[in-house]
């Protein structure tokens, strides 16, 4: 008996470090995500104390320093990434960008004419260089928060479902915990490179590195705000955040649902290179259905 409450007292325990630990972590997302950068350095530092292998709170605190122009703390997360995933291209970037700013710029510009000249293929999937995550097993579950139960976050969903003839399916559940993928909405609007950002997709690991959880969140105009957006917009935003959330990365052409810097999503709609690009993703995963 002593034996057994000892198993569960430790059991309990173990599961409340984890808990704190995956809070800590989602914490610090969010004031991420909410611009409020110092308390989320905070956070992260304290995630990489508590768990020197989390990689994302590393690769976090290196973009949060070098864009605070701290560059050695940066590099000193960055460069740690190496030792414990193999997910690491992201980390070289930022290093390459911090430690030879003019190198990076001359690729920078080259990557530019790379993204003209695969305006000419019928995919682009050689210019995303790699999947966001790729799922082996569908229907994908999806948790719609209460703030986002509109009709047109289900119609985006079946655009994906119907475009891709169902090899995409979806099903709507009630439980978020459960779910690959969760919407919602917020009433913060934020402009950025001249335009507004009206959602983003921040993908949630597990322990071992794999994406445990996509949430998209979808930005609700501000009444006060003069920007005024049509249900086609909010549509199409909602599908370029789910092509992340499948697996897709950036187009270079505002004509495909994924292009990026694209100052109108209305011109976007789920094109033939979108398609054959999540097919070349896909193209060797067994998928269990």
């Amino acid at each position: 008996m002593r034996k057994f409450l000892f198993a569960l007292i430790l059991t309990l325990i173990l599961q409340q470090i984890v808990y704190a630990a995956s809070t800590r972590f989602d914490r610090a997302l969010d004031f991420y995500f909410k611009n409020n950068y110092k308390q989320a350095i905070y956070l992260f530092e304290r995630e990489v104390k508590a768990n020197y292998r989390n990689y994302d709170a590393h690769y976090y605190l290196g973009i949060l320093y070098r864009d605070q122009n701290e560059k050695q703390k940066a590099l000193k997360h960055l460069k740690k990434i190496p030792m414990i995933s193999k997910r690491y291209r992201d980390a070289q970037d930022v290093i390459f960008m911090i430690e030879r700013p003019e190198e990076f710029k001359s690729m920078h510009e080259i990557e530019h004419e790379k993204a003209k000249e695969n305006l000419k293929e019928d995919n682009y999937y050689d210019y995303m260089r790699k999947p966001y995550v790729v799922w082996n097993k569908f229907p994908l579950k999806v948790y719609i928060e209460p703030s986002a139960r509109y009709s047109w976050v289900n119609e985006a969903f079946r655009g994906w479902q119907k475009a891709t003839k169902g090899f995409i399916s979806f099903i709507m559940i009630s439980t978020k915990p459960h779910a690959d993928i969760v919407v919602s909405t917020s009433r913060e609007n934020e402009a950025t490179d001249g335009g507004y950002n009206l959602g983003y997709a921040r993908f949630i690991p597990r322990a071992d590195g794999k994406i445990k959880q996509v949430e998209i969140v979808i930005r609700k105009i501000n009444p006060n705000s003069k920007a005024t957006y049509i249900k086609t917009d909010l549509i199409n935003v909602l599908q370029h955040e789910i092509g992340h959330a499948i697996g897709l990365g950036h187009s270079p052409s505002c004509s495909d649902i994924m292009g990026t810097h694209c100052y109108s999503r209305s011109t976007s709609s789920i094109s033939p290179r979108d398609l054959k690009t999540l097919n070349m993703v896909y193209k060797n995963v067994k998928i269990k259905r």
